[in-house]
């Protein structure tokens, strides 16, 4: 195969992927650097990055990974080498292989560590190098010999004279010929492994050998101390001898790399390969610890799949990447950019007014190509008719081809800088001076404000012309004026302005656009629309905003250049304030901060589609296809079509509240089906188990990482706990990524994280784990239940308390009404019957004395009689106050005489019942029980019409229920709730009932009888009574005060 052809197959294996741009100085790409303050590892031998996308680290502690953020060392197995590595490969199959310095060898996959040493067939000594080759076979070139990995076992290659003595270097070319180093020769193994010959001799050293090939199919090889040799052409003398060269290596465009005491870089596409050691010494490129690197030595070097060279130091690891983000070489003579004013030529180039020389440059295609001596420059703008123009506290600049023509500013603006300036449309350009005010000049005189009237009286922020000639002034405080054939409208927040100090403004076809301190707006003719950030950091401080042709917006602030693609669609939309998605390119891509005033514009595009940024002290140019389109910025799934990569679990940290209040903490590190460990006891998840948090678990912490390497700031985390709340929620990567859960109760949850590109809404499917918080005793469900029985059963012998307490209270009434009863029979007793009695006595002596038929005798035997009869029922009257123990058959039996009488006198049919074992009854409710009885009765018999009256007496255990029937023609609602006029029975009835706390109710229809049921409670109608619990059983024990006492 031609020289040509190979270099052509190379460069269609690269694809679309992009890597670093030949024309740039290593100086000029971004560059990332982590040292001691971050935690990175010292003294890293080799790099390397699996097929997941891991960036992987060895060094003398073990192996880790990286994600741009944080070092996880995870070779923590009992059973791994403990010598200091040497080499790293990643295979193929997704593993990383580790060889040591004291031989063996380590496999690491999906959380999974296995050793090779003697008893697999590994030899002996140090390990030089590790390869794969295109049929996948594993080789290993050690002090020992060569070997290759065949059913998981090492088998040595002896055939092989030339590998006894060690192999110290081994590569696999793009064709699949073996290339080892030997102690002094390099020893080439076709493809089929079939024939070795020796390519050409080395200077004798038993250090560790690198190859590397260049797209022109050439096998280099380093030898340390010694220089670069081309393995395939033995009379090429040797390069870079006077060097420090430990390791080479190639990028996808042909550069060659090389490490030791410093970063150098070979570009090679630049004058093809055939060069001399003279032309290659003129075209290398260093970069030292002088230039930024964390140490004075580079000891590993690794392209990872999207274009980023990674170097590890002596103290620390490093990252070169081409963003499409360049800062221009500062031209010879000034020591810094200073501010710059930008002015876009308008043939594909810019000028740049920088205050650091201060300097007028013109750049094209990114390049410096013209220089001019000029006086501080604060502001500029390009004419009507192409001229350029600057301002400065000296007066106005015009930029001819050779000169540069002055203007002198109005008098009481002399020697202050000019803060924005913009061209009417015509000859016109109106300037900003700070602190002065606005003025206008026609190209011959200066006049404020123009000559017309309506302007605000402070200077503008920032200005701009529409197409149409309409000049827009932006102000502090919401305020924005229009200039337009000679008339002044002036808007305000009362009009929908809402970014503050105005220090932006670009025309656009369908849209002012307006920038400032608090956000970002578009005036469409008609109204303001209010822009939101929906994915992207919020507006704030927007110092540039270019309108591309192709539809994009992108803002220029603090926080980076972020990209709005398809902007007109939200002006379309009349809700505001409008949520619009971006794509943000932070401050580790951008590498610069606008301005906080001055110079404006702060950003200008040029023709050639780039972006001018200008610094507090930096400039920069952003290639804006590449910066859209670089694959540092993407992943590619396996279709080919863009995805994010997927996030991993890798720590979750938990705080548990002791019950003295005192607060302590626990780890759990790779939580996700790999070893954890917790505290200082490393332990294993199986794999689908969730992992158990101890009781009084409330915070949990966790912390995430994705396999990106290019830029881990576009990436963008989502997280969710699944069982606390179902929304997601944003967590970017400009610091660790974490997210924290806090006030978490027992139960079962899920966390999940995922993952999008900044600017893309598709995302990756999540990393998700599992937990569950257990309870305390008094947070689990049968003590809740236990509780809730508790307090049913509290509230049960509360009431029933409540109800002994009720009837206590009656009984005490009762008492006191029985207690009054005896009284008043014994008062009656001792005074009033005893007086008529002595009376009778007295009159019976008296009469006795008269004639036996005298009439007067008779009269007054009369009155004895009738003395005597009134003394009887008095007496009988006093028995009944006196009366406490009567029989309860005796009370059935009264209201079985009182409706018997009545059914004679009435001649209607009567039948009593009594049910149930008859019980003592309290006197006092025994007479109100009767006196309610017998108006019943009496109701039904002679108000009722019926044909039937009955009576039931019931002796039930929870009451004394007493039931008076008729079937009747009944009683009418208004007769049953407001009683007969003139009469009170009824009335007296609910009296009684409530007297003795009992339930009185009439049920009846007209037509349908009528029911009377008297219902008393056990408690109040029965003497006494054992108490009954479900659970406990109350005996009368003692009297009956005892008892009452007890219910």
């Amino acid at each position: 195969m031609s020289r040509v052809a190979v270099i052509l197959v190379a460069l269609l294996a690269v694809g679309d992927a992009w890597a670093l741009d030949p024309e740039l100085s290593i100086a000029q790409y971004n560059h990332r650097k982590w040292g001691n303050f971050q935690m990175a590892p010292a003294g890293v031998t080799s790099l390397a990055q699996t097929t997941d996308g891991w960036l992987w680290y060895a060094y003398a502690g073990g192996v880790g990974t990286f994600d741009g953020h944080r070092f996880v060392v995870v070779n923590r197995q009992p059973d791994a080498p403990t010598a200091i590595t040497t080499t790293t490969l990643a295979s193929t199959d997704g593993a990383l292989w580790v060889g040591y310095q004291l031989g063996g060898a380590l496999r690491v996959k999906d959380g999974n560590f296995k050793k090779y040493d003697g008893a697999d067939g590994f030899p002996e000594g140090a390990v030089h190098a590790l390869t794969q080759d295109k049929g996948g076979t594993i080789w290993v070139a050690a002090s020992g010999g060569i070997a290759r990995l065949a059913n998981d076992h090492w088998e040595i290659i002896r055939d092989w004279d030339f590998a006894r003595a060690g192999v110290f270097g081994a590569f696999v070319a793009r064709d699949n010929t073996l290339w080892l180093a030997t102690r002094d020769a390099v020893i080439e193994v076709n493809p089929t492994r079939t024939a070795t010959r020796v390519a050409r001799s080395l200077p004798s050293t038993t250090a560790a050998k690198y190859f590397a090939q260049t797209l022109d199919g050439r096998i280099w090889v380093s030898v340390p101390g010694s220089g670069i040799f081309e393995a395939t052409d033995s009379h090429r003398p040797a390069w870079f001898t006077n060097k420090q060269i430990r390791q080479i290596r190639t990028d996808r465009n042909g550069n060659l790399w090389m490490i030791g005491d410093a970063l150098r870089r070979l570009p090679l596409t630049q004058r093809g390969f055939d060069l001399t050691a003279g032309d290659v010494e003129q075209l290398l490129d260093e970069y030292t610890s002088v230039d930024g690197l964390t140490g004075a030595v580079v000891t590993a070097l690794l392209e990872d799949r999207f274009g980023s060279l990674w170097v590890a130091t002596s103290s620390g690891l490093e990252q070169f990447t081409d963003t499409g983000v360049v800062a221009p070489i500062l031209p010879p003579g000034m020591k810094a950019w200073g501010k710059q004013a930008l002015v876009d030529a308008g043939d594909g180039g810019i000028w740049v007014a920088a205050s650091g020389g201060p300097a007028l440059l013109r750049f094209q295609q990114g390049k410096l190509v013209e220089r001019r001596a000029a006086p501080l420059l604060t502001a500029g703008t390009r004419g009507a008719g192409g001229e350029i123009w600057f301002g400065g506290p000296q007066g106005l600049i015009r930029v001819d081809e050779e000169l540069l023509h002055q203007v002198s500013l109005p008098a009481e603006a002399v020697d202050s800088d000019i803060q924005t300036m913009t061209h009417d449309g015509a000859n016109g350009l109106w300037v900003s001076v700070a602190d002065k005010g606005v003025y206008r000049y026609d190209g011959k005189d200066w006049t404020f404000h123009g000559g017309l009237t309506g302007l605000p009286r402070a200077y503008a922020l920032s200005a701009a012309t529409t197409a149409g000639g309409e000049v827009w002034l932006g102000y502090a405080e919401n305020t924005l004026a229009r200039i337009f054939a000679g008339k002044v409208t002036v808007f305000s927040a009362a009009d929908g302005i809402d970014v503050g100090g105005v220090l932006a403004l670009t025309p656009a076809p369908d849209a002012l656009w307006i920038g400032g301190e608090a956000g970002l707006n578009a005036f469409d003719g008609d109204r303001f629309h209010v822009m939101e950030n929906d994915t992207c950091t919020p507006f704030r401080a927007v110092s540039g905003i270019v309108a591309t042709a192709s539809g994009n917006l992108w803002t220029y602030r603090a926080t980076g250049v972020s990209v709005h693609r398809d902007i007109g669609r939200y002006l379309k939309s009349a809700s505001t304030p409008h949520r619009i998605h971006c794509a943000q390119f932070g401050p580790f891509v951008i590498n610069t901060a606008p301005p906080a005033l001055r110079p404006t514009p702060a950003m200008v595009e040029t023709s050639d589609g780039r972006l001018w940024l200008s610094g507090e002290n930096d400039l920069r140019w952003v290639r804006l296809r590449y910066l859209l389109d670089n694959n540092q910025f993407k992943q590619t799934g396996s279709n080919g079509d863009f995805m994010a990569p997927r996030a991993e679990i890798s720590d979750v940290y938990w705080q548990t509240y002791r019950r003295d209040g005192m607060q302590a903490g626990n780890y759990c590190t790779w939580c996700g089906g790999l070893n954890y460990e917790i505290g200082k006891t490393r332990t294993r998840i199986p794999p689908g188990e969730p992992l158990q948090l101890p009781p009084h678990t409330r915070d949990v912490h966790f912390r995430f990482k994705a396999p990106i390497q290019g830029h881990p700031e576009s990436i963008r985390f989502q997280t969710r706990l699944v069982g606390y709340s179902d929304a997601w929620q944003f967590a970017y990567m400009f610091a660790d990524p974490a997210a924290t859960f806090r006030n978490l109760g027992p139960g079962k949850y899920r966390f999940e994280v995922l993952t999008r590109i900044a600017y893309d809404d598709r995302t990756a499917p999540p990393a998700t784990l599992e937990f569950e918080i257990l309870p305390a005793f008094y947070q689990t469900t049968w003590f809740a239940g236990l509780c809730v029985l508790a307090a049913c059963l509290l509230i049960a012998i509360l009431f029933r308390l409540q109800l002994r307490r009720a009837a206590q209270r009656l009984q005490e009434k009762l008492e006191a009404r029985l207690s009054e009863r005896e009284r008043i029979a014994r008062d009656l007793h001792d005074t009033l019957l005893q007086g008529v009695q002595g009376l009778i006595m007295k009159i019976h002596a008296a009469a006795l004395q008269l004639p036996e038929r005298a009439s007067s005798r008779t009269t007054l035997e009369d009155a004895l009689d009738a003395a005597q009869s009134v003394l009887v029922e008095g007496r009988d009257r006093v028995a009944a106050l006196r009366e406490h123990d009567r029989p309860i058959r005796d009370m059935a039996n009264d209201i079985a005489s009182i409706g018997e009488r009545l059914a004679e006198d009435h001649a209607i049919a009567f039948r009593p019942s009594v049910h149930g074992a008859a019980r003592a009854i309290h006197p006092v409710v025994q007479e109100e029980v009767l006196l309610i009885v017998r108006e019943a009765l009496h109701n039904a018999f002679r108000h009722s019409n019926a044909q039937h009256v009955s009576t039931d007496v019931f002796f039930e255990r929870d009451a004394l229920r007493i039931r008076v029937s008729d079937n009747g023609h009944g009683i009418s609602e208004e007769m049953l709730a407001n009683g007969r006029k003139g009469h009170f029975g009824l009335a007296g009835m609910r009296e009684r009932a409530r007297r003795i706390r009992s339930v009185f109710e009439i049920t009846s229809r007209p037509g349908h009888g009528t029911h009377m049921t008297l219902r008393v409670r056990a408690s109040v109608a029965y003497q006494s009574r054992g108490l009954k619990l479900p659970w406990l059983r109350f005996r009368k024990i003692g009297d009956e005060q005892t008892a009452r006492s007890l219910y």
